[in-house]
């Protein structure tokens, strides 16, 4: 049995004006294409009509010092790490209410991982390993 997709028209919005901010930032000029569900992450980005890099896009509704990590499923880092080891730029860009991170996964990175994941689904798939990021280790854009 597939997993419910819980993308919506709100969430999808605020994703796509984090990729927006991203680019200018990070790779201006640049475009990217949604990619397909099964490489496991959001975009690929093009400049000059090449893929030159991958990036995974997560949209907090709190404030970027509320806490002292940022939490992803384990999976979706180890998915991040894996493009990283084979040479391939990946980022794992987040954007909280005040201002957006950029963490680059590389295999050494440090990380705790605990028990978590979203209770307010109601779904049990949501519980999982999660990797808590230090939230020093992303490079910051206001």
């Amino acid at each position: 049995m597939s997993r419910r997709i819980y993308e919506n028209a709100d969430s999808l919005n605020k994703e796509g004006e984090l990729i927006r901010r991203f680019l200018e930032v990070q790779y201006p000029g640049a475009t990217y294409m949604k990619l397909p569900i099964s490489y496991r992450l959001d975009v690929g980005i093009v400049q000059g009509g090449v893929i030159t890099a991958f990036a995974e896009f997560k949209c907090r509704n709190i404030r970027m010092d509320l806490y002292d990590s940022f939490f992803i499923s384990l999976s979706k880092l180890m998915i991040l790490q894996d493009y990283a080891s084979r040479n391939l730029v990946a980022h794992l860009v987040v954007g909280w209410t005040d201002y957006m991170g950029v963490f680059e996964p590389r295999m050494t990175d440090e990380f705790e991982i605990r028990p978590g994941g979203r209770t307010d689904r109601g779904d049990p798939a949501d519980m999982e390993p999660m990797a808590h990021i230090s939230i020093a280790s992303f490079n910051v854009f206001s």
